[in-house]
């Protein structure tokens, strides 16, 4: 019985923290009803893409950096016990640093389809955004004010507003 009491604020929080997790999804998904929220939504994905594979690059060049300062030890203390242990550690390095380039490279195969898939969206949704904003600002009928009432008023000369109504065709 204790232990079940004891256990049940555990199963609790796991609870919450999982559907806060979801929950957070979900508003974050509905948000990205219109055209800017999509587009920030957009950007967002290809920022934290780009990240990853800036953060595999990175760990790649740090490696072979690492490795040349090993390989440079090795050969300043050659014939001397330090030596032999920074060759050995240069080799690691060296290995270590191939591995890291290969996963980057693996990384940067899986993630530039993605990028690419997201670019076509954001392109898509640029487009379809356009498209509708185009019809919905084509006035089809168009007449001067027929008042000065309606004059808006300017430095050099007043502007007479026009009424327009908007119909996309």
């Amino acid at each position: 019985m204790a232990s079940t009491v004891a256990a049940t604020p555990i199963l609790l929080f796991l609870l919450v923290a999982t559907t806060a997790a979801t929950d957070t999804a979900d508003t974050i998904n509905a948000l990205a009803t219109d055209f800017c929220r999509l587009d920030i939504y957009y950007d967002a994905i290809q920022t934290e893409l780009a990240g990853w594979i800036t953060a595999a690059s990175s760990t790649a060049v740090a490696l072979e950096k690492e490795a040349r300062q090993m390989q440079l030890a090795a050969e300043i203390y050659r014939g001397f016990n330090k030596g032999a242990a920074y060759y050995v550690l240069a080799v690691v390095s060296s290995q270590s640093a191939d591995s890291a380039a290969k996963t980057a490279e693996e990384a940067a195969a899986n993630i530039l389809p993605a990028v690419q898939l997201i670019t076509a969206r954001r392109a898509e949704a640029a487009t379809l955004q356009f498209f509708e904003e185009t019809a919905a600002l084509k006035p089809a009928k168009h007449t001067p004010a027929a008042t000065d009432r309606t004059a808006v008023p300017q430095t050099a000369s007043n502007t007479k507003i026009c009424t327009a109504e908007v119909q996309p065709e």
